[in-house]
């Protein structure tokens, strides 16, 4: 994919769960344009965004988001898993 000068792949097959993904061979080229909230109703009939998130804001969301996750990581006992 590099060689014909992609510098990320996204996949939007829907099979996760949770939201599309991207894979960034090169996160120093990569700029977020936009980032948005996605909202729905339970049925997701209804889906709307939220007003552009700043990048300033999503990289502190994107902070909190990583050490959530490793206060989660260092909690869990893995032996009972």
């Amino acid at each position: 994919m590099r060689r014909f000068g992609y510098d990320g792949l996204g996949d939007r097959s829907f099979a996760h769960w949770d939201s599309d993904e991207i894979l960034i061979f090169n996160p120093s080229r990569m700029i977020p344009v936009f980032a948005h909230w996605l909202y729905s109703d339970e049925d997701w009939e209804n889906i709307w965004l939220s007003d552009p998130i700043a990048l300033d804001d999503l990289q502190l969301i994107s902070s909190q988001a990583q050490e959530a996750y490793e206060h989660d990581l260092e909690e869990t006992d893995f032996d009972e898993i």
